[in-house]
């Protein structure tokens, strides 16, 4: 039977003028494709699952990813001494925050990592221009071919934190600051510019610790200033509504004048006695009785204003006495506050943090990334797990579905 169809399709080759080894080569070529779409429809989950993102991933790796360049700078944050901080103003820094710690050093990483950091980069390196470089493939740049419309600052903060890194060594209280780019150069500066910021970071650190360590100190000096000036207005006032410099200075005067009456009195009165037994007819006695009286009227108000009275200086005395007092003891404590400003002050700058630049950020002699045949090893890898849990998976939903 087959004979006459060969030879039926030979007479009507023949009769088309159409060669039989022609028609042979095209049906074993039709059966070589049909043989082809049916493996290829058996194993389409194999080819979609592993061979077509195997595919992808040699090409990409291969032939587009562009290199990538790492630069990194190491430091540490220390202070001035360390020391200090057993001393009781050192364990009071240490409470307020200002004493190191490996929270210092966190959170000169998170500066690192955030908007404003990379507000910074912006400004001062053109950051956008670093992630845009001509060697950039379609995928690394910014912005790349699916965030082509979406450069604005928050998509550019996302994409700059797939690019730098910062790691903590709590043994060695290391802090390193990974940054990649496209060029040498490029990874280089953006280290350069990320250790710096750093270190103004801590600055600003120590300004704010600083400020609230010595607050409180400055506040007290700032009242005894403001009691002394207060105190030094009421002596000013006092001697101005009294019309007296110093009641004590003036309490001597009236004390030496009336000694000096006393003792003219004294005189007076034995000159008296004198003459009233040697001549008890001369005229001089009348005139030395008119100077005796005059001088024990002088003692008697002398008397009268030193013991009471209206115009007495005693009251005066006393007040001036109290507000004196409360003078040297407000100057006192003023010189107290300011002597613990000071001291507080030098515990404040030996505390003071700084970073010790270990390892300083050098251009790399080779691109770090990417590891072309591992990336693609490791693209295959995972799609052929993948592929062998889901088809574990679909043979246990059937049996369960066959059971």
């Amino acid at each position: 039977m087959n004979k006459v169809v060969n030879i039926e399709a030979q007479r009507q080759s023949r009769s088309l003028g159409v060669d039989a080894g022609e028609i042979h080569d095209a049906a074993a070529e039709l059966e070589l494709a049909k043989r082809w779409f049916v493996l290829a429809r058996r194993h389409i989950g194999f080819i979609l699952v592993v061979l077509l993102p195997t595919l992808f991933a040699s090409t990409y790796y291969g032939l587009i990813a562009a290199p990538i360049y790492m630069s990194t700078a190491q430091f540490v944050v220390k202070n001035s001494s360390q020391s200090s901080s057993t001393s009781g103003f050192g364990q009071f820094l240490q409470s307020t925050g200002l004493a190191p710690s490996a929270n210092d050093a966190y959170a000169v990483g998170a500066y690192v990592t955030s908007r404003n950091a990379l507000a910074e980069l912006e400004k001062n390196n053109e950051i956008r221009l670093i992630y845009n470089r001509p060697e950039a493939d379609f995928i690394t740049r910014f912005p790349n071919f699916y965030g082509l419309f979406r450069s604005s600052f928050e998509y550019l903060f996302w994409h700059y934190l797939n690019w730098i890194e910062v790691d903590f060594d709590s043994t060695t209280n290391i802090t390193t600051i990974y940054a990649y780019a496209f060029r040498t150069a490029d990874a280089q500066a953006i280290a350069l510019q990320l250790l710096s910021l750093s270190e103004r970071a801590v600055n600003r650190m120590n300004e704010r610790a600083k400020l609230d360590a010595l607050r409180a100190v400055k506040e007290e000096v700032g009242h005894l200033q403001q009691r002394a000036t207060a105190i030094e207005s009421q002596i000013t006032d006092f001697r101005n509504s009294e019309l007296i410099l110093d009641p004590n200075q003036a309490s001597t005067a009236a004390t030496t004048l009336r000694a000096t009456l006393e003792s003219a009195l004294v005189g007076a009165r034995a000159l008296l006695g004198q003459l009233k037994q040697a001549a008890p007819g001369s005229p001089q006695i009348s005139a030395l009785r008119t100077r005796i009286r005059s001088l024990e009227d002088q003692v008697s108000e002398q008397e009268r204003k030193g013991s009471g009275g209206v115009n007495t200086l005693a009251p005066k005395m006393s007040q001036y006495a109290v507000l004196l007092l409360q003078q040297q003891f407000a100057q006192q404590m003023l010189q107290a506050a300011v002597a613990s400003l000071e001291t507080a002050e030098v515990s404040v700058q030996l505390q003071q943090l700084y970073i010790e630049r270990i390892a300083e950020p050098r251009p790399p002699d080779w691109p770090q990334y990417p590891y072309r045949l591992l990336d693609i090893s490791l693209a295959f890898i995972t799609a052929l797990l993948i592929y062998g849990t889901g088809r574990i998976l679909n043979s246990i939903v059937r049996e369960h579905i066959s059971a």
